[in-house]
């Protein structure tokens, strides 16, 4: 069992196959954790855009290409 982000490559490339399509392991969450929005600083304002607009929809849940 791997997590998907570590193997889409494969997947994409048809060297794995996913056996259990139906099933899935329990989500992980990603936390950012940071001092008050109030004062915010630019760059972590921007690595939070960075992380929304990329990670929206995850990634490697966008299955194989075709």
């Amino acid at each position: 069992m791997l997590p998907s982000f570590q193997c889409i490559a494969d997947l994409r490339a048809r060297r794995l196959e996913r056996v259990l399509p139906e099933w899935s392991a329990p989500a992980i969450p990603i936390h950012l954790v940071y001092p008050s929005t109030r004062h915010i600083s630019p760059k972590v304002k921007a690595f939070i855009d960075h992380l929304q607009s990329h990670m929206t929809p995850p990634p490697w849940e966008l299955g194989p290409t075709p």
